[in-house]
């Protein structure tokens, strides 16, 4: 019946006057985009192929399950869509195919979308050569009339072909499945046949997609050779003939898992299009559409299975530093287990002994027990261990998990699969990779001295005579007046017998160096008195801002220093540390956050809404109110200057030079001052605030470095009068270069820090910024 319409159909072109010549002449061999096969021969020549399919006998029960009928399916066919909307060539406008000069065709209306500015030519989308239109527009081009005909001829064929019948049951598949049979449609599996089968008629098969596992789902070790749509799940041939042994089971539908149609995903903005490629500078994927007339036009693209490629390569070398970065958690795991059991063992022992010797004393010693217990489980930081154990073990099975789900998608996933999902899983990847507890550190860690305990028992009965009371010490360094600027050494306990600073004098001890330093302690046997305008500071002096970058127009700034260590290129806050401001080509840049102490530190002045503009981060809050012990505020992040391409080289000759141009670093924290004192009269300043961000070079797009946390007072006295101030507040944000462009922002403002005063008596009207941790001595 096919081969008769084809005759007709071959007769009518002949007298029509169309030739197979100039149907040649308007359908190139070998397009890519227009197919060279003969109109006829696709639509009435039938093949022939094997598909399992079991046979009755009278009463309608399978005779046997290895048996195969043989099937007709057409030959591929004419495709009568525009290959750049994919909808069907009519003879009515907008759908006439029109010829260019090259012999490719397209649809009147896509052609009309890619006409040059000047619509005086057309460039083929295919081999990209020129194509003049005429006076008339583009009806002036010459139609494809046989693309019209093999489309009527295609509807018409379409139409006789019968629906009602019920596709018979796919046998059990064996070891001996025919691999070149057909997969049946999708829709098998469904209550509504959409496949017809019999002696006389073609079959047409359609495919929707399924996600196909590589590896047996039941067995979970032997590869998937069978697909069942019924089930639904991928088999290997021995779990697929002991899963379907009952006369329903054996009904389901199964094929070869090469047979059944691949997952295909649609684009959004043309949803009857699929992604069949790849936009490399959007590192998305797009449909042909997108990449001709749509959003993605002019992009660099290519194929999916090219994109697949360079990314299974990315991603392996992902997954092989995530493998070793799980090894090296499992190392730490172990050592943080053996040194948090011996820490146990220690504080038990310990324990034992403090509470034997209590067992002994009277009630008044009851307190300095308490304390003495709450300092051993303080040297040993058992509590530090015991999260560290918790963090790595969950960083190890987080990352377990990872790694399996990358190996599947890796190894068991098409490659649009593997496209679609590969965001989420690089970022999956790095944020268990760049886990906060990948290497803790062991050797830091103290353990508990039993030695000091014993001593501290020994020495408990003097301890008590004086409890609570002020260790002013011998006052051997004599009387220290000040009236210019002193600076003293950091810790060690300086012991006075009595210290007026004068209304021109400023004290302070060395700052912190990464190392050292940081921290003044003093002891007044008798009174210290500053006077108005006098000041004892230790402003900026304790861990240190993030610094200057030199990345050009990209990239991240540095963090602040904090408790963590010193901070590293990231935006993230350090701990307390602020995090560091970042540059973007199109948006500026962003200052960095302000250190943390006391409290969070504030995060950076943003000044575009655009999602990949990220600002410094604020530091987090550490430490306790009591100060046990004290701590230096953290410093700020730095802000990204914005430098342009010549700076490193600029650098390189000129170090000092390039320094002193790059600005924008974080802010100093607050370092420690401790002051023990029979009596202090202040009508000064006593203050440990924090530095303030440094601003960014004027009239430039670079951002304000964050403020630095203020740092720690501790003050013990039997009287404070406080007329003046007592301060540890955080440093204002840097400004930044040029306020008026949007493209750059100001620094975030530290966190206060931390203030702690044991009194007997307090008096005056001076400020104490921030509020007080207050101890009444006895």
């Amino acid at each position: 019946m096919m081969k008769k319409a084809f005759n007709k159909h071959m007769k009518t072109k002949s007298s029509s006057g169309i030739t197979r010549k100039a149907e040649d002449d308007l359908v190139p061999t070998g397009s890519p985009l227009n197919n060279s096969a003969p109109v006829g021969a696709a639509l009435g020549v039938s093949t022939s192929f094997v598909m399992s399919a079991p046979t009755h006998n009278k009463r309608g029960t399978p005779r046997s399950q290895s048996l195969t009928d043989t099937v007709t399916v057409p030959a591929p066919t004419v495709d009568v869509t525009c290959p750049i909307c994919y909808e069907q060539y009519s003879k009515q406008a907008p759908k006439i195919p029109r010829v260019l000069s090259c012999g490719h065709y397209f649809c009147e209306e896509c052609l009309d979308l890619v006409c040059t500015a000047s619509n005086h030519a057309i460039f083929c989308i295919t081999c990209k050569q020129q194509t003049l239109i005429p006076t008339a527009g583009l009806s002036g081009l010459p139609v494809c009339n046989s693309i019209l005909e093999a489309a009527a001829l295609q509807k018409s064929n379409a139409a006789n072909i019968p629906t009602s019948v019920t596709p018979p049951c796919t046998p059990v598949v064996s070891s001996g499945l025919n691999s070149a049979s057909p997969p049946p449609s999708p829709a098998m599996a469904t209550t509504q046949p959409l496949l017809s089968i019999d002696s006389t008629d073609t079959v047409s098969v359609v495919g929707t997609g399924h996600n196909v596992s590589a590896i047996c789902e039941e067995c979970k070790v032997r590869n998937a050779t069978v697909y069942c749509y019924n089930c639904p799940g991928s088999l290997c041939t021995d779990c697929c003939n002991a899963s379907h042994v009952s006369t329903l089971q054996q009904r389901h539908q199964r094929v070869p898992v090469q047979h059944v149609p691949k997952r295909r995903f649609y684009c959004k903005e043309h949803p009857s299009h699929s992604l069949d490629l790849y936009c490399q500078n959007e590192q998305t994927l797009v449909c042909p559409m997108c990449s001709v007339v749509g959003s993605h036009r002019g992009h660099n693209v290519c194929g999916i299975e090219e994109a697949a490629s360079e990314m299974r390569e990315k991603l392996g070398e992902t997954l092989k530093e995530s493998q070793e970065t799980l090894s090296s958690l499992k190392d730490s795991y172990s050592s943080l287990c053996d040194l948090c059991a011996t820490s146990e063992s220690a504080i038990e022992k310990a324990s034992l002994k403090i509470q034997d010797f209590f067992a002994q004393i009277c009630k008044a010693a009851a307190e300095r027990e308490a304390e003495l217990l709450a300092e051993v489980v303080k040297q040993s930081e058992i509590n530090t261990l015991r999260g560290q154990v918790d963090a790595v073990a969950s960083d190890i099975s987080s990352l377990k998990r990872v790694v399996a789900e990358s190996r599947t998608l890796l190894t068991g996933t098409s490659d649009l699969e593997l496209l679609w999902e590969k965001e989420s899983l690089i970022e999956k990847l790095k944020m268990a990779t760049t886990t906060q507890s990948t290497k803790p550190c062991l050797n830091k860690v103290p353990l508990v001295q039993l030695t000091d305990i014993t001593q501290s028992i020994k020495g408990v009965g003097e301890i008590f005579m004086r409890l609570c009371s002020l260790n002013l010490g011998s006052g051997k360094d004599g009387a220290l007046i000040v009236s210019s600027h002193i600076v003293l050494d950091s810790d060690r306990w300086y012991e006075f017998s009595s210290v007026t600073v004068t209304k021109t004098g400023i004290l302070t001890a060395q700052a912190w160096d990464g190392t050292t330093k940081g921290n003044f302690q003093i002891r007044v046997l008798n009174t210290l008195k500053i006077e108005q305008g006098g000041v004892i500071h230790m402003t900026g002096k304790g861990y240190l801002g993030g610094g200057f970058v030199t990345e050009s127009t990209q990239g991240v700034a540095f963090q602040g220093e904090s408790t963590w260590g010193v901070g590293q290129q990231a935006t993230e806050a350090n701990g307390g540390g602020g995090g560091g401001g970042t540059a973007h080509p199109d948006h500026g840049t962003t200052g960095g956050g302000g250190g943390g102490h006391g409290v969070s530190g504030c995060n950076s002045e943003l000044t575009s809404t655009a999602e990949d503009v990220i600002g410094g981060s604020g530091g987090l809050p550490y430490g306790t109110p009591d100060l046990s012990p004290p701590h230096m505020g953290a410093g700020g992040g730095s802000g990204h200057p914005f430098c342009a391409d010549t700076t490193s080289q600029q650098q390189a000759e000129n170090p000092q030079e390039s320094e002193n141009t790059l600005r924008g670093r974080g802010g100093c924290g607050g370092g420690i001052l401790c002051i023990c004192s029979t009596r202090i009269d202040n009508s000064g300043i006593i203050v440990c605030d924090g530095a303030p961000g440094e601003p960014a070079t004027p009239q430039t797009f670079g951002s304000g470095g964050g403020g630095g946390a203020g740092g720690s007072i501790w003050i013990q006295t039997e009287v404070l009068h406080n007329d003046g101030l007592i301060s540890c507040s955080g440093g204002e944000g840097g400004a930044c270069g040029n306020p008026n462009t949007g493209l750059c922002g100001n620094g975030g403002m530290g966190a206060c820090g931390r203030i702690r005063l044991d009194t007997l008596t307090t008096e005056g009207q001076g400020a104490v910024l921030p509020e007080p941790h207050t101890k009444k001595l006895a």
